[in-house]
C-alpha cells in the first residue's frame, strides 16, 4: 500500500512535470488572471501606479538577464551574417512599406488606422526573447541573436521615415533616430559586451552561468506574465470601438502568421527554419507599444498588446509539437 508520503511526492513529481511542459500558457495564464485580478482591487492611484512603474523596471531588467544569458551561451565569433537574414530584412521592409502606403493612401478612415496597426506589428523588430525560444527549439541561436540586431537598426532607420509622413509631425529625422535607438541599444549592446567581458575573462563565471541549464528560458517565462500583463492593461485600457478592436487583432494576427510563415520558409532554404520563423515572427511588442504612443496614433498600440498573446500562442503550439514529437520518437 501506496504510504501518503509517497503519495505526496508523486503528486508534487506530476505538478512539477506538468509545470515544465506547460510552462508559457501557465505564465500567460498567470499575466491574465494577475492583471485583472490587480485591476478588479479597490487600490489607489499611487498604488496602481506604483505597480505599474514597479512592473516596467522589472520587465527590461529580466530581458537584459536573460539576453546577458544567452550570449553567454555561444561565440561572438559565431554572430555572422547570413544571406537568409538579408532576405528576411527585405521581407520586413517590404511588407512594412506596402502597408503603409495602403495607410496613408486611405489617411483618415477607419481603414487607415488599422493598416497602421498591421505596419506597426510588421516593422516592430525581434524580441530579444526569440533567441531563447529558437535555442528551446533547438535552432540556431547566434543567428537570431544577430537577426535581432540588424532588425531594431532597421527600425530605427525605417520608423522615422514612415512615421511623419502619416501624421505631419515635426520630428526631423535624425532626432527620432536618435529616440528609437536610445530606447533600443541599452537592451541590445549591454548585455552582448557585458557576455563577451565575461566569456574572455572570467571562465570560471561562464562555466556556472552556462551550467544552470535552461536558466535564460524560465527567466524568460518569469518576465512573460509581466509582458502579458502589460498588453492586458493596453488593451483593456484603449477605451476603441469593438468592431475596431477585432479589426486589429485580426490584423495582428494576420502579421503574425504571416511573419512566422515566410520566415520558416526562406529559413528552410538554408536549412535553418526554427532561426528564419523566430527572427521574422517573435517581436519586441513592449518596443511597439512604445512607438505607437511616440510615433504613431497611441489606439494603435492595441496591436502591440494583441500580438504579444498571438506570437506567444504560437511559441505555446510549437513547444508542445516538439514535446509531442519527442515522446513519440523511437
Amino acid at each position: 500500500m501506496k504510504s501518503p508520503l509517497g503519495h505526496t511526492n508523486s503528486m508534487w513529481q506530476k505538478l512539477i512535470s506538468f509545470l515544465k511542459n506547460w510552462t508559457l500558457p501557465v505564465s500567460m495564464l498567470v499575466g491574465i488572471i494577475g492583471y485583472l485580478v490587480v485591476d478588479a482591487l479597490p487600490l489607489s492611484m499611487v498604488v496602481r501606479r506604483g505597480i505599474v512603474n514597479t512592473a516596467e523596471v522589472v520587465q527590461p531588467s529580466l530581458i537584459f538577464a536573460m539576453l546577458f544569458l544567452t550570449c553567454c551561451r555561444i561565440d561572438y565569433k559565431q554572430l555572422r551574417l547570413h544571406r537568409w537574414q538579408g532576405l528576411l530584412l527585405g521581407v520586413q521592409c517590404c511588407l512594412s512599406a506596402l502597408l503603409f502606403g495602403v495607410a496613408a493612401w486611405t489617411k483618415g478612415s477607419a481603414v487607415s488606422l488599422v493598416m497602421e496597426s498591421a505596419m506597426l506589428c510588421a516593422i516592430t523588430p525581434t524580441a530579444t526573447a526569440a533567441a531563447v525560444v529558437a535555442n528551446k527549439l533547438k535552432g540556431d541561436m547566434s543567428g537570431v541573436i544577430a537577426y535581432t540586431m540588424l532588425s531594431n537598426f532597421l527600425a530605427a532607420v525605417v520608423l522615422p521615415l514612415f512615421a511623419p509622413l502619416l501624421h505631419d509631425s515635426e520630428m526631423a529625422f535624425w532626432p527620432a533616430f536618435g529616440a528609437v535607438l536610445a530606447r533600443i541599444l541599452p537592451m541590445l549592446i549591454a548585455p552582448f559586451l557585458l557576455a563577451v567581458l565575461v566569456r574572455k575573462y572570467s571562465a570560471r563565471l561562464l562555466r556556472l552561468i552556462v551550467g544552470v541549464s535552461d536558466l535564460p528560458f524560465y527567466l524568460w517565462c518569469l518576465c512573460l506574465p509581466i509582458s502579458i500583463a502589460l498588453a492586458m492593461k493596453t488593451l483593456l485600457h484603449s477605451n476603441i470601438g469593438v468592431g475596431v478592436a477585432i479589426s486589429i487583432a485580426v490584423v495582428s494576427l494576420c502579421v503574425c502568421l504571416v511573419s512566422f510563415s515566410i520566415g520558416r520558409q526562406i529559413g528552410r532554404c538554408y536549412d535553418t527554419p526554427v532561426a528564419g520563423a523566430q527572427s521574422l515572427g517573435q517581436k519586441n511588442t513592449a518596443f511597439g507599444i512604445w512607438v505607437a504612443y511616440t510615433f504613431l496614433t497611441p489606439v494603435t498600440s492595441v496591436a502591440g498588446g494583441f500580438y504579444a498573446i498571438w506570437h506567444n500562442v504560437y511559441n505555446a503550439w510549437q513547444l508542445a509539437e516538439q514535446r509531442k514529437r519527442k515522446s513519440s520518437a523511437p
